[in-house]
């Protein structure tokens, strides 16, 4: 993780986040930062290169083993953060989604 860029590391962050696969589209959605959304496509590039990042029709992932790893470390950097409040992964990524349920197609 510290041989990754700031923007590899936050989309690997993100995709920890998320946990199934997304589509690119989705991906850009989640990303605050317009730096980083502008240079989503070529950081997805230089993470499949190094092999950190998979693609399937679904979208992109992580490798379960690598996914774990990256929540491990997200929950503890953001502990320190919340400790020492000194704010940065907070201000860009969630601790969790929400995934509510369409219920107009019920209605």
């Amino acid at each position: 993780m510290n041989r990754l860029s700031k923007y590899e590391q936050e989309l690997m962050f993100w995709l920890a986040i998320l946990r199934e696969p997304v589509q690119l589209s989705k991906l850009k959605d989640y990303i605050l930062r317009p730096q980083a959304r502008e240079s989503l496509s070529s950081t997805i590039q230089s993470l499949q290169r190094r092999m950190t990042i998979e693609s399937s029709a679904e979208g992109f992932s992580l490798q379960p083993v690598l996914m774990e790893y990256l929540v491990e470390r997200l929950i503890s950097e953001v502990f320190e953060e919340i400790r020492t409040e000194k704010l940065n992964l907070l201000h860009t990524h969630p601790l969790i989604t929400a995934r509510a349920k369409d219920y107009r197609a019920y209605a």
